[in-house]
């Protein structure tokens, strides 16, 4: 139920920068489509990097799904071919002298060496498909993408395949142009910090930010006049608050609204997303759904696997 739509100037605090991306990628085609925007985003943001990765893990059969990044049976073999994809996509993408694109290929379990390197070297951001072996698709528990969501040190940003709301699966190249971006927020830590990259991401782009925050439903049995009035009291309580958030970290924005609404967070996010046709869902890691306590089940992963648009996951 919505109960809130109000817009209001918003303030223009600096955001930290984001400078040094990891883009791993299995050289499927839609790992590569989101490999082709980070690169563009790098290109067109002097004194930022992007280092491409792939991780050769000793312990993955060579299958269909994975096309020419596992051409060669044995471990060596699998090794120089994804040298030889680097080479390419180091000249496709004009790098010579590796200051803003570096290749790496590296051994061993995919999610923790992407976690470690992006801890041990102080990555801002991890970038990753939603398909591919390194993707996360809707339904797939416990794949690579879904395991560095859940361990990464640093903000991932998940791109999709899906050219459109009606899930067609389509083969594109991303546009990290976020003009439409709906931010979950339920006052916690890690939606404080969604808040403050929608922020910079406001200041940069010019967005249109919706702020949501989302109350569990009442029961489902009829309330009584006093149990009616109490729960309107809290979603009014609940906008206060949340416009309490919005004129004191963003007193002079330009472009955001507030919603309040009762349901499943992550269906309401979810849902509001479509609706705004938005290019951005940002959440925070551990927004819970009302039956888990962990990251499985929670609001981050359900907003990951069913959101049409690219999710990012703030730390």
């Amino acid at each position: 139920m919505k109960i809130a739509h109000s817009t209001a100037p918003v303030v223009a605090e600096p955001g930290s920068r984001v400078s040094r991306i990891l883009a791993p990628t299995d050289f499927s085609p839609f790992s590569l489509a989101a490999v082709d925007a980070t690169v563009a985003l790098v290109m067109a943001s002097p004194g930022s990097t992007v280092t491409l990765l792939h991780v050769v893990d000793p312990k993955d059969e060579p299958t269909a799904e994975h096309g020419t990044a596992h051409r060669g049976t044995n471990l060596p073999s699998r090794i120089n071919h994804a040298d030889r994809m680097m080479k390419q996509l180091r000249t496709k993408y004009g790098a010579h002298d590796g200051d803003t694109l570096e290749t790496r290929v590296m051994t061993g379990d995919a999610a923790r060496s992407i976690c470690e390197m992006a801890r041990n070297e102080s990555f801002d951001l991890i970038v990753t498909s939603s398909h591919g072996h390194m993707g996360l698709a809707r339904t797939l528990i416990g794949s690579v993408a879904e395991q560095v969501v859940q361990h990464a040190p640093c903000p991932v940003l998940v791109t999709k395949a899906f050219a459109n709301s009606d899930g067609v699966p389509t083969l594109r190249t991303p546009v990290f142009k976020f003009k439409r971006i709906v931010v979950g927020y339920d006052h916690r830590a890690g939606a404080r910090h969604a808040l403050n990259m929608a922020r910079a991401l406001s200041n940069q782009e010019g967005s249109h930010v919706t702020l949501v925050h989302v109350l569990e439903p009442a029961p489902a049995f009829v309330l009584c006049p006093a149990e009616k009035k109490a729960c309107s009291d809290r979603l009014h309580k609940a906008l206060e608050k949340l416009d309490e958030v919005r004129t004191t970290k963003l007193p002079l924005s330009h472009d955001w609204d507030l919603r309040v609404e009762v349901g499943e967070p992550w269906d309401v996010i979810v849902k509001l997303a479509k609706e705004k046709d938005s290019d951005l869902v940002i959440v925070g890691p551990h927004e819970h759904t009302r039956w888990g306590h962990s990251y499985v089940g929670s609001t981050a992963q359900w907003v990951v696997r069913q959101a049409w648009c690219p999710v990012l996951v703030v730390k």
